[in-house]
């Protein structure tokens, strides 16, 4: 419960009334951004992947299909932008596998006039860089659509332990120590800070004056302290190992895909309402593919294969999968058949040099 005159998420509670929204479940939490990267660049499910900390530093050496890659050929340009470190995760020399046009990073910005937020910079200037790119490739490529991955890190962990001098956003309670109460209110605050980039982001695309559909997700949940303390003092009870509604709340974060007027018009003009309300709850990696169907634009035959699979078992996790309607920790053998075939087709995705082609 928040103290009055305080939301964190009152732009994104805004935003999604109007968007098709829903939830993924990740198979990340509190850290390993680029996984979930992965899994929306490729639609490759890392549950079926052999272990691994991240396939951008272990896996990827080559040229690899993508999304960027589909687009490309489908007449789009393609930018990638993280207001991070260029070596971090690899992405330096990932982003060039997965074939984006050009890429940019924390250097590439007027770091003499970001705002800085323990050190990360913020989502606002990450924002006005991503619409500055927006904005010169409109005027300079008029007729030619930009695909955009931006990867924001304002608000990433850890969270201090102690006051920062923030407003109080979340109401105290007597159970909560104040090393479990600032952690809290500080990630809170940061939230506040990221709803308020996000949100002057979405008006600033219905201002632009041109098409625009902007997908928004969330990498993983936060690491609130040791033992989910943070987690267990607002009752949000989060497990590995525990009940799937436990299971779901560890990995689960949101997602929307938000359409401007001009590219309602547009859709419409193409036969193709652009939906809004409840969307799927899925995992990460068909989420590519629910972008690709929004727009309709046909991805291929990996990404077409993958709209059928998501049909059949929408979440794929560690654990638990989705057939039918229901979850289950034992799939039946004509779901098994299919997710052996995913795992051989994501193997030859990845690691046959024709697959890019």
């Amino acid at each position: 419960e928040f103290n009055e005159g305080h939301d964190p998420l009152d732009n994104f509670n805004r935003i999604i009334k109007k968007a098709y929204a829903g939830r993924i479940v990740t198979n990340v939490f509190g850290g390993g951004t680029a996984n979930t990267e992965f899994s929306f660049l490729t639609g490759h499910s890392m549950p079926i992947m052999p272990n691994m900390s991240s396939p951008y530093t272990y896996y990827l050496r080559k040229d690899t299909f993508s999304l960027a890659r589909v687009l490309k050929k489908a007449g789009y340009a393609t930018l990638a932008f993280h207001p991070g470190d260029s070596w971090f995760y690899n992405r330096t020399n990932v982003y060039d596998f997965f074939g984006f046009d050009n890429k940019y990073f924390k250097n590439d910005m007027d770091l003499n006039n970001v705002e800085m937020n323990h050190g990360y910079i913020s989502d606002k200037d990450t924002a006005k860089f991503a619409l500055e790119k927006l904005k010169s490739h409109i005027s300079q490529n008029p007729d030619k659509p930009l695909f955009e991955f931006v990867v924001n890190i304002d608000n990433h962990g850890p969270y201090a332990k102690y006051d920062l001098g923030y407003p109080e956003i979340l109401k105290r309670s007597g159970s909560m120590d104040d090393e479990t109460y600032y952690i809290v209110n500080n990630y809170l605050y940061g939230l506040n800070r990221c709803d308020e980039a996000l949100g002057y982001f979405v008006d600033s695309l219905d201002k632009i004056g041109e098409p625009v559909i902007f997908l928004f997700f969330a990498d993983h949940l936060p690491f609130l302290g040791e033992n989910f303390k943070g987690y267990k003092a607002l009752g949000f009870e989060i497990s590995q190992t525990g009940s799937l509604e436990a299971y779901l709340n560890h990995y689960e974060t949101p997602y929307f895909i938000y359409c401007n007027e001009e590219a309602k018009e547009l859709l419409k003009e193409r036969n193709i309402q652009a939906p809004e309300g409840e969307a799927p709850l899925i995992s990460s990696n068909y989420l590519a593919a629910e972008l690709l169907k929004y727009i309709g634009l046909d991805g291929g035959a990996y990404f077409n294969f993958l709209t059928e699979l998501q049909d059949e078992i929408p979440v794929i996790t560690n654990r638990f999968y989705e057939v039918n309607g229901s979850f289950t920790e034992n799939l039946p053998a004509d779901s098994l058949q299919l997710i052996d075939r995913y795992r051989r087709l994501q193997y030859y995705m990845m690691m046959e040099p024709k697959a890019v082609e």
